[in-house]
């Protein structure tokens, strides 16, 4: 061995010379190859070799970001041909050609070599080898002495001579060299450990990584050694960990010994100490990626500046302490009694506050979308010694130091199936698994697609990363408690970014994580990957700079064409690694998996062991072939020269897997006899035809016909083809893709050829056979009371209660049925599945998480069966059995018990679900009143959205639907069928607010929060030009000219911006409005856009000129939407207080030409029909409502079904129907007849208990003597009712013009008045209902607030103007007044028990108190609140007043003294809008916003119990009875409750416990509705109520209800709990 250094290196190409120039030599050692890499030309190149040995030098060209430039090698020549050239060596560069020759290249290198002399130092060796480092084939790694690069002089030494900055840089280039001294002891000491490690494959690759590490970042690790003391500590503890191992004794004993296969299994101590040697390797890598995070990387100190330096202390207290027990173990020669594990470094906050619970967290992250079982598998990895090389570069890639953010950080790695990438996937898994930086791993399967598809992939990487690490568990709990539905989301991009993205950016945790997947392409087709590779292409840049993903899949285009050009992505093909490694590396595979026994007999027969060598050639580099041919070799009943000569028989020009599958089946079914052939066929149709994977055992009971004796008798033989044939347990698979692709080739499987399509018939057959064992209560639920995911045991109660078998009938069996030819067999059973196995279904769907395809898998049903008049009975269950689904979609995935406690007491009168199987559960509750006749509307729901659908578009001739969604997505519908078209497509970065089709219909428009309008093609997604920007601030509408390629924005910029559709230039108008821009609407004919904010404005579209004449407002709320009428003199515009106004245009004036109202809260879409005839509104009261133009009355019923509120309404252009989007993240049709404007459903119940109001209770008020309820309401009405029945006692009292907004008796209890938002004062008379005289007319604005005088003389108002007046009530003249002071509107006010007092409330957030008499304010102004008074009161004695504010308090004050007394009471989760005293003075009673009552002690000013809840929306007004028994509140959700007050105080300490079986009322304790679910104490789950069942009375504390939807129910026979199970009524009850 000679040691030779090459020096004076040079490149050329062409005529020049060419810089950024790196080598590598590779020397043949012994038919091994090892490598030189020349990192620095310009420095000496040392190394050792044998003149007779062999080199070639390999030249590349560096880049920064893309992948490096082969530039060429040279031709082999020995070491010593190269030392006989004196002077310059040149020699021309080579590449290889297809044919497998060696084409010349115009570029050769130049260099100097010489044998250095022997009597050369080690010191001098090492310091002219200060550039070299030995690496194995194909492996990269870093120069670990290489100078860094001086830095340019700034610009503050340019006044410095030659001579000084020359002297600077030799200074800093010594102080530099200091530095590096410490270093090289301790590099020295970890090469050698390395290199004695490289025979112990446990080790090794650890220690390896270990010294690479280490060596990479060292020299800016030296740079950190002058700041602080916390490098040279670790350094020093290193050091001395590597002087010890380099002085023990036993590491040479060790490696001998590893070297003895046969002795490491029997010597424990052995392993021990090798486990020892590699948990030591793993720890100094660990160290090392914390010592490069610490000293370099920026991001590192940005994430974790809020750590104090003493955890940093800390973790290297925990280095030291995890190496001294690590050191004492090897010491000790002891047997590991204890775990140990490699220390990681994960920062966490100092700071415990706002923590989530850990329960809390791991129910929510439990919860989450994920799979199982797609995990990595050891058992599939490479065998020990195979393929190394490609494995370290793996390795070695993924370990470069962090922070470097130029280099790849997706390695992808291609090849043609049974290449190995697979095993090597697994095996870097592994070796990521045991450092501890695996994130995830995610093996995709072809057969799996089903339930391992694209949609689980990003989900399960982050649940699993939640179990990595606990900081990424508690961020992603904390997006999952903000936006819970992103747990079940299946958005690809969504996932990402939101499961992904935002955990990852909170992650504190030093090193890499690596993220394994494997069979990219077996996903599923290029369409439904495609947002994956979208997600790896564009998006996989955002996540933090040490997050690596391993990817492996076969080159195919959409994967080649996605990945290739990304320069964070590093492609390798299989067939770039070396053939002769990979044959070797077979070869070694062979040499393991058979077994010795067999060996010893192939050697008999192959002399030498040349069987092997056969088989390798054979193989042609496929793993896949040479491990079937072994699992072949191995098989029962035949020997291994049998088998193996099987293998050597010709195959002419037949792809050798085929050949080797048909020899083997050939083998397995006696030659291809058509008997056993047709049973293999039968039963492998059923294999490759299944979704999902199943067991032997689930196989006997879907294979048609077949029992499971044939089943096993075919499968289980078949051990070198499927995987899963010896265990009854475990899913029968192909052990690799390329068998499912020749068995469906009939080109190449020929009589084995399986057609899959003819197999769906028999498994939908099968499906239903085996779904007549589904029952009630199939898992024993133990109570009603807790949502699926809160049984601990659910997950065992599922394994033990639904086989397998019957899991993947009840989710794939229209899968199969959709593709199966209509028989009636078929249907029949189908029919008798919808009639006595559906309720059973939904339980396991429910009880499996699958209730996302049951909509979808009744839709499939009435497809397959269509028009077949004979099996229109199949299609009319099915249908309703949808309609039950979509109604009860909320209670069945969340609790399955309430299948039947629920879902179908409240199913309609004339529904045939409930028709069906209400007779067997009979122990329910039942409707006394309320129950609805039919279904509602607007049952055909389009999900598919996972976020809020902000917009819906009709393209112009009615074929489409658009629809636009803060998920990113846009998704396309046939308007027809209502199926999806295309979706979801993506590409916007934000949320989209804003679609609408282009006027010729070729075109999308979106327009989003990212501030850009994006233009797609209608038929197929596709972006057609650049993204249109200008806008500032987000897009929040657009609209579309209907004659021109035009579209115009609105912006939260305040401006409008008009776009050629064709160049995506645009004109834009500035300062459009005050305030952001809300809507925005063409004219029918392109003339004129309308914008609306603050107010609305006409422009021309041409000039973009404002209209001036027409269009100033003075509405109080802002523009939500708008729209031209078709003939465009109209326009419709929704505004935020719940109203439509529309105009004239022609008018010439900016007055309302007509007020609709109805709506009780934001309108946030209008539409004109195509005719002009309705008006269709959608509004955050979760309706859609139509409306006749001319007359602005209501078209039928308000449409409910949306779950929340409405965003976005359209007609279809025909008139024919609507569509809605919503919040709720659907979308929904409505069916209209052309002639009425609507297809109106019967909605009524019954029994009509009341005639309730049609609009919000603003003001409610009791009687002196307790008998009457007066209320007013947003529907101009004022109603009186009894309080113990909730009867009407009277018709509507009509006359106001506007909404009424208060009321109050007279003391006698004869007269009623009212204020009104037409700006009067009106008296009635309660004997007849009639107006008493005319209106009190005075104030110029709304009157807020009314009040009698304790005598009832006297009638005071407060407005709007400001302004207080005293009516006298037998004139009807103003008799004090107007009572000025407040400097804003007045909103409430109240006499003094005396009456010589007013006390009001305003928007100034003070109170006044006021003479009657003089109408003069006296005392001093009540201040404090820090919003609007809603409401005041005083108490009964006088003395005291309570006031409710909007700035969500309830404050006591002194009369007397005018001063607040203590402080102010706070319980309330919005706006305060009510308060009273009860007669006694020890309570005051609030309503508030948030839905509920409240009850505060006078005296300690604290909340007396919990909240009453019952409203469904925000209570608006409370008041008390005089004899204290009743409290009456109204609310906005157009109700008035009754609560009985003796019972509600007597409830406060006393509480009977919850009953557990039927009776009279179960609200006998804490109840509430909580998003439609009525929940007792600890959010126990009594019963959920559909939205047009939720004005229910909660007995006994809250006996009357008074609503036009009254519905009252029958507890006689309800059970629930622990007794739910007896729903289900008995033989012998029915009976009676």
């Amino acid at each position: 061995m000679n040691t030779f250094v090459i020096t004076d290196f040079q490149y050329h190409e062409g005529d020049g010379y060419k810089l950024n120039i790196y080598a590598k030599l590779s020397i043949n050692r012994n038919n091994t190859e090892s490598s030189v890499m020349i990192k620095d030309i310009h420095e000496p190149i040392t190394f050792d070799a044998d003149l007779l040995e062999s080199v070639k030098i390999m030249v590349y060209t560096k880049h920064r970001i893309r992948r490096d430039n082969f530039k060429g090698v040279t031709l082999d020549e020995s070491i010593g041909d190269l030392c006989g050239t004196e002077g310059l060596v040149s020699r021309k560069l080579y590449k290889h050609t297809e044919e497998g020759g060696m084409r010349e290249l115009p570029r050769s290198i130049q260099f100097r070599i010489q044998v250095r002399s022997s009597s050369s130092s080690e010191e001098e060796k090492e310091k002219e080898g200060a550039s070299m480092t030995i690496i194995n084939e194909d492996s990269q790694s870093f120069d670990i002495h290489d100078e860094t690069k001086r830095e340019r002089v700034s610009s503050h030494t340019t006044d410095l001579d030659s001579d000084s900055v020359e002297g600077l840089e030799v200074a800093k280039a010594a102080f530099h060299k200091i530095k590096v001294a410490p270093w090289q002891p301790l590099l020295t000491k970890v090469e050698r450990f390395n290199n004695l490690m490289a025979i112990i494959v446990e080790v090794h690759p650890y220690a390896k990584l270990a010294w690479s590490i280490l060596s990479a970042a060292s020299k800016f690790m030296v740079d950190q050694m002058d700041r602080d003391e916390n490098i040279q500590r670790l350094v020093s503890l290193l050091d001395d960990i590597f002087e010890f191992l380099g002085e023990a004794s036993q590491l040479e004993t060790i490696a001998e010994l590893t070297n003895h296969q046969e002795n490491q299994s029997s010597d424990v101590r052995l392993r021990t100490q090798i486990r020892i040697l590699a948990l030591l390797s793993q720890q100094v890598t660990e160290c090392a990626h914390f010592i490069c995070d610490y000293a370099k990387n920026t991001n590192f100190w940005t994430r974790t500046i809020k750590h104090s330096v003493s955890q940093v202390d800390d973790k290297i207290l925990e280095f030291q302490s995890i190496f001294s027990r690590l050191k004492a173990h090897f010491q000790d020669h002891a047997v590991l009694q204890i775990q140990l594990s490699v220390l990681q470094i994960k920062f966490t906050a100092l700071s415990t506050n706002n923590k989530l619970d850990e329960i809390a967290i791991k129910v929510a992250v439990n919860d989450m979308l994920h799979v199982t079982g797609a995990r990595y598998n050891p058992d599939k990895g490479c065998l020990p010694n195979t393929r190394i090389a490609i494995i370290d570069e793996i390795m070695e890639w993924a370990n470069q130091p962090s922070g470097d953010t130029t280099g790849a950080k997706i390695f992808w790695l291609s090849g043609v199936a049974g290449s190995g990438k697979s095993a090597i996937s697994h095996t870097v898994a592994q070796r990521f698994q045991n450092m501890g930086r695996l994130g995830s791993s995610f093996c995709f399967s072809v057969s799996s697609q089903a339930v391992r598809g694209p949609q689980h992939l990003f989900s399960t990487i982050s649940w699993e990363m939640a179990n990595f690490d606990y900081i990424w568990r508690q961020e992603l709990a904390k997006v999952i408690k903000t936006n819970p539905s992103i747990s079940s989301s299946h958005s690809i991009m969504e996932q990402f970014e939101i499961l992904l993205l935002k955990p990852a950016r909170a992650l504190q945790i030093t090193g890499p994580i690596v993220i394994v997947i494997d069979g990219l392409d077996e996903s599923g087709d290029p369409a439904s990957r495609k947002a994956i590779l979208s997600v790896l292409a564009e998006k996989f840049k955002e996540l933090p700079s040490n997050f690596y993903f391993v990817v492996t899949s076969r080159p195919e285009p959409d994967i080649f064409k996605a990945l290739k050009p990304c320069i964070h992505v590093l492609s390798k093909h299989m067939e770039d690694i070396s053939a002769i490694s990979t044959n070797i590396d077979i070869f070694e595979f062979i040499q393991r998996s058979v077994s010795v026994e067999n060996k010893i007999s192939l050697d008999e027969k192959w002399n030498e062991g040349s069987w092997c060598k056969h088989l390798v050639d054979k193989s042609e580099g496929l793993f896949q072939w040479a491990s079937t041919a072994c699992l072949f070799i191995e098989s029962d009943f035949y020997t291994a020269v049998e088998q193996l000569e099987v293998l050597l028989q010709p195959s002419g020009n037949i792809h050798n897997l085929d050949s080797l599958y048909t020899q083997i089946l050939d083998q397995k079914t006696s030659g291809g006899g058509k008997t056993r052939v047709d049973r293999f066929v039968s039963v492998m149709k059923t294999v490759l035809a299944l979704k999902k994977p199943l067991p032997l055992t689930a196989l006997g009971k879907l294979c048609f016909q077949k029992e499971l004796a044939i089943v096993k008798s075919v499968l289980q033989p078949l051990g070198a083809l499927l995987s899963g044939v010896s265990s009854d347990s475990a899913p029968v698979q192909t052990l690799h893709t390329s068998l499912r692709d020749y068995l469906t080739d009939k080109s190449r499987s020929g009589c084995y050829f399986i057609d899959i399509t003819e197999e769906d018939k028999n498994l939908t057959s099968a499906c239903l056979d085996v779904m007549k064992e589904l029952h009630f209560n199939m898992c024993q639920l133990p109570s009603s009371y807790y949502r699926n995911r809160e049984i601990a045991d659910l997950l065992k109660r599922v394994e033990q209660n639904i086989p397998p078998y019957l899991a993947y009938a009840c989710i794939f069996w229209t899968d199969h049925l959709q593709k199966s030819i209509f028989q009636e067999t078929i249907s029949t059973a189908v029919l008798d599945f919808l009639e006595y196995k559906l309720l059973f279904w939904l339980e396991v769907l429910s009880l499996t998480r699958s209730m996302d395809i049951a909509l979808d898998s009744l839709k499939k049903v009435i497809s397959w069966i269509g028009d077949n008049p004979a099996f229109s009975q199949t299609v009319a269950l099915a249908s309703d059995a949808l309609s039950f689904v979509a109604t009860f979609w909320v209670v069945i995935t969340e609790c399955a018990p309430h299948i039947y406690l629920s879902a179908l007491p409240f199913s309609p009168q004339e529904s045939l679900v409930a028709e069906q199987y209400s007779g067997n559960f009979k122990n329910v509750l039942s409707l006394q009143v309320g129950k609805k006749a039919l279904w509602p509307e607007g049952q055909s729901v389009l999900a598919g959205h996972q976020g809020h659908v902000n917009s819906v578009s009709f393209s112009i001739d009615g074929k489409y639907l658009a629809s636009g969604s803060g998920d990113k997505s846009i998704w396309i519908w046939n308007a027809i069928t209502h199926k999806a078209v295309l979706g979801p497509i993506l590409g916007h970065t934000e949320g989209i607010t804003s679609i609408i089709f282009t006027y010729d219909g070729q075109y999308i428009a979106s327009g989003s929060q990212d501030k850009t309008i994006r233009l797609l093609d209608a038929q197929t997604g596709a972006l057609r030009a650049k993204p249109f920007e200008g806008h500032k601030d987000y897009i929040t509408c657009m609209a579309s000219s209907p004659n021109g390629p035009y579209i115009v924005s609105g912006s939260n910029d305040k401006t409008i911006r008009l776009w050629d559709i064709r160049t995506g230039d645009s004109k834009v108008i500035e300062r459009c409005h005050i305030n952001p821009i809300r809507s925005i609407a063409f004219s029918s004919d392109g003339k004129y856009i309308a914008s609306g904010a603050e107010d609305v404005k006409i422009w021309d579209s041409i000039t973009g000129l404002e209209i001036k004449m027409a269009w100033e407002s003075n509405f109080d709320m802002h523009i939500r939407s708008l729209a031209f009428s078709p003939d465009g003199l109209f326009i419709a515009a929704g505004t935020g207080d719940g109203t439509i106004k529309v105009w004239n245009i022609e008018s010439g004036h900016g007055g309302v030409n007509k007020l609709i109202e109805g709506h009780i809260g934001s309108i946030l879409s209008v539409a004109f029909s195509c005719d002009g005839k309705y008006i269709v509104s959608g509004s955050v009261d979760m309706t859609v409502r139509v409306w006749n133009t001319l007359t602005g009355e209501a078209v039928g019923d308000p449409l409910q079904g949306h779950t929340n509120a409405v965003t976005s309404v359209v007609f279809l252009p025909d008139g024919k129907s609507i569509a809605s989007g919503s919040k709720d993240k659907t979308i929904r049709m409505w069916d209209l007849e052309t002639d009425t404007g609507i297809k109106k459903h019967s909605s009524t119940t019954i029994k009509k208990h009341s005639d309730g109001h049609a609009h919000v209770v603003q003001s409610v008020a009791i009687s002196s003597d307790g008998k009457n309820i007066v209320s007013g309401s947003y529907d101009k009405t004022i109603r009186l009712w009894d309080v113990e029945t909730g009867i009407a006692v009277k018709d509507a009292f009509k006359g106001h013009t506007s909404r009424v907004k208060s009321v109050a008796f007279s003391p006698d209890g004869n007269y009623v008045v009212s204020g009104s938002n037409d700006n009067t004062v009106r008296l009635w008379s309660t004997a007849t209902g009639l107006p008493v005289g005319t209106a009190y007319e005075g104030h110029n604005n709304y009157v807020n607030s009314v009040a009698f005088s304790p005598l009832g003389k006297y009638v005071a108002s407060g407005s709007n103007d400001h302004s207080l007046r005293i009516w006298d009530v037998e004139t009807g003249t103003m008799a004090v007044g107007p009572m000025l002071g407040h400097t804003k509107g007045v909103r409430c006010i109240a006499f003094s028990p005396n009456g010589k007092f007013i006390a009001s409330g305003s928007d100034d957030m003070c109170i006044r108190l006021w003479d009657t008499e003089t109408g003069k304010s006296i005392g001093g102004v009540l201040e404090g609140h820090m919003s609007w008074l809603n409401s005041i009161a005083f108490s009964y004695d006088g003395k005291y007043i309570a006031s409710a504010s909007a700035d969500q308090t309830v404050r006591l004050w002194d009369v007397e003294t005018c001063k607040q007394i203590g402080i102010p009471m706070r319980g309330h989760r919005k706006w305060v809008t009510s308060v009273t005293f009860s007669p006694t003075g020890k309570h005051i009673f609030s309503g508030s916003d948030d839905g509920t009552l409240r009850i505060w002690d006078t005296h300690t000013l604290k909340i007396v119990g919990d909240p009453l809840w019952g409203h469904a929306s925000r209570v608006t007004s409370v008041a008390i009875s005089s004899d204290g028994q009743y409290l009456v509140s109204g609310s906005a959700d157009q109700t008035i409750r009754v609560w009985d007050l003796k019972l509600v105080l007597l409830s406060l300490n006393t509480y009977s416990p919850l009953p557990q079986t039927s009776g009279p009322s179960p609200f006998n304790k804490k109840f509430k509705i909580m998003d439609g679910w009525v929940v007792g104490p600890g959010t126990r789950l009594l019963f959920w109520l559909p939205l047009w069942n939720r004005d229910i009375p909660f007995y006994p504390k809250n006996p009357v209800v008074i609503t036009q939807n009254p519905t009252i129910l029958d507890y006689t026979r309800f059970v629930h709990g622990e007794q739910w199970v007896n729903c289900k009524t008995r033989v012998q009850d029915l009976a009676v």
